[in-house]
């Protein structure tokens, strides 16, 4: 998992924002040299998205955000109709990105040549909202929004009409939105490993990703994630990584012809012969037995 760290004050400020709308078949262009945060948001649908070398499966309560100058397009073309929001902004001061979750990163320090303390802002460059706040972000979004995609419509950017914020009420707006995908201050470390780690389950569950692997994303010691993660889920990590796959598998195999074998490798299973014993214990039955069930 990545995390984008802005220093504040200065807080990050709006550029602007509009929607796109998607047709089975479609897929985000190949864009480069952007220089401000490009922040997605989808409201329904899936958007299979690549950034640099690391890719994201954006489905509904899904945000990415990709930051100034990278690299990013659809590794995948839309398999469904799909609605998301976008959004342009920029940091008024340093950022950074680290591959780690740090305690510290949250707690305040004194810039040098500055008088004052100052803090950070902590946002994971992919996560997923609950229902509640995904529903008051979907808002926030449409009264900032002047810009529209409708592929069903036309494939050119239209304005969507008068902009009635002014520029005072656009930051308000946007600073409420950001606040809802930045890591809260008062928490504690311990608070966000479980979460922030199921987060990157969901999105690299193809990946190898053994306890070792886990415990140097969170920077913790491997006994401290399991001991996290059986208090907010009450289940390992490991086996909560091997429902995820359990759950895509089973999705593969219901709307795909792919063979149990290429699915096995998909959802990042070692062997094939190691994903039918593990499928078989959770469901009962092989995957070629699931499969022709449906």
């Amino acid at each position: 998992m990545n995390y984008i760290i802005i220093d504040v004050p200065p807080y990050p400020f709006f550029v602007y924002s509009g929607d796109a709308l998607y047709r089975p078949g479609d897929f985000h262009r190949k864009r480069s040299g952007i220089e401000c945060f490009d922040l997605l948001f989808v409201e329904y649908g899936n958007l299979f998205m690549k950034i640099e070398d690391n890719s994201y499966h954006l489905k509904a309560n899904s945000a990415l955000i990709i930051p100034p100058g990278m690299m990013h397009e659809s590794y995948r073309v839309c398999d469904e109709k799909t609605y998301f929001h976008w959004l342009h902004f920029n940091a008024a001061s340093s950022y950074r990105i680290s591959e780690t979750f740090h305690n510290y990163i949250k707690s305040q320090h004194m810039l040098p040549g500055r008088k004052s303390y100052t803090g950070m802002m902590v946002l994971p460059v992919f996560q997923s909202l609950s229902e509640a706040d995904a529903a008051d972000v979907i808002q926030i979004m449409a009264r900032l929004e002047s810009l529209s995609n409708n592929r069903y419509v036309k494939s050119s950017l239209i304005t969507k009409g008068d902009n009635l914020n002014t520029p005072l009420q656009q930051q308000e707006q946007f600073l409420n939105l950001i606040s809802f995908f930045a890591l809260p201050e008062e928490s504690s470390g311990n608070q966000e490993i479980a979460p922030m780690l199921m987060q990157y389950f969901q999105a690299h569950y193809a990946m190898n990703i053994n306890l070792q692997d886990m415990a140097k994303i969170a920077n913790c010691h491997p006994t401290h994630v399991i001991r996290c993660f059986n208090k907010s889920y009450g289940t390992t990590p490991v086996k909560a990584l091997l429902r995820i796959r359990m759950q895509q598998a089973k999705k593969l195999l219901e709307s795909t012809d792919l063979t149990c074998e290429r699915i096995a490798y998909g959802v990042g299973f070692s062997s094939p012969s190691y994903f039918s014993k593990i499928f078989k214990k959770y469901n009962d039955i092989t995957p070629f037995e699931y499969r022709n069930a449906k």
